[in-house]
């Protein structure tokens, strides 16, 4: 959903993606008991259709993690990544300190997040004699002192810290507060791995999303997400007796 005026701007700009992508990633070092790898992750919001937003993502993630489980659950965000799609391979192939996504991942157009509630991290500089962090601690304060209600705290999940030992602009991250439900048809597609093209891909396809790889090249992505596959229908069989 761009404004006519940026529609003009944006067209044929490869650097600009129309997209919105929540890639999934191996999680057991965050949720020992029931994290799972990046394929059972996919399968899981695949069956459910739902993003949740399980983790505290913010600039102020360890004096939230303080509050009351109510609170804390206000902060919880689910991510998304606004890379081009035909960037998503070196996307997949950094390493983070304990953890890195895969090719695993769901696909939707910017204006159907927008209308869930989505927007851009907002980076706060903490380099040098010019850093914000004093602006964003004295509004956190600010917000805690209104038991985070009102209108002050809404921004805050949204805020990420950018200094030397902390720098993820590279991400492009896009946030949604809350759980991201979906239908099949509010995707414009899914992303698996070539060497998995079996049942994961049929069965996207038989429900009408089409599938892309994150290795393959910007006209081939374009190309497969311009048509969206037929629905298959669904056999029913009588009852005997």
């Amino acid at each position: 959903m761009f404004h006519p005026g940026a529609m003009r701007a944006v067209q044929n700009r490869e650097d600009i993606s129309p997209y919105l992508v929540h890639l999934t990633r191996e999680n057991t070092n965050h949720f020992p008991r029931t994290g799972k790898d990046a394929g059972k992750t996919f399968d899981d919001i695949w069956n459910q259709k739902v993003i949740r937003a399980r983790r505290v993502l913010c600039m102020h993630r360890e004096e939230i993690r303080q509050e009351r489980s109510e609170i804390q659950a206000k902060f919880k965000v689910a991510c998304f990544t606004a890379t081009p799609l035909s960037q998503l391979r070196h996307f997949v192939s950094v390493y983070r300190r304990d953890y890195r996504f895969e090719a695993y991942g769901f696909i939707f157009k910017r204006e159907t997040l927008l209308m869930k509630g989505a927007g851009p991290a907002q980076y706060i500089n903490q380099y040098g004699t010019m850093s914000l962090r004093p602006w964003a601690e004295r509004l956190y304060e600010m917000a805690k002192k209104t038991n985070f209600t009102g209108l002050l705290w809404m921004g805050i999940p949204f805020m990420n810290s950018v200094h030397s030992g902390h720098d993820f602009e590279w991400e492009r991250e896009w946030k949604v507060r809350g759980d991201v439900s979906f239908s099949y048809r509010e995707l414009a597609g899914v992303i698996l791995p070539e060497r998995i093209a079996n049942k994961m891909w049929y069965r996207a396809l038989d429900n009408g999303v089409p599938v892309i790889s994150a290795h393959w090249d910007a006209d081939r992505i374009e190309e497969t997400l311009a048509t969206r596959p037929q629905v298959k229908p669904k056999l029913k069989f009588a009852k005997v007796g």
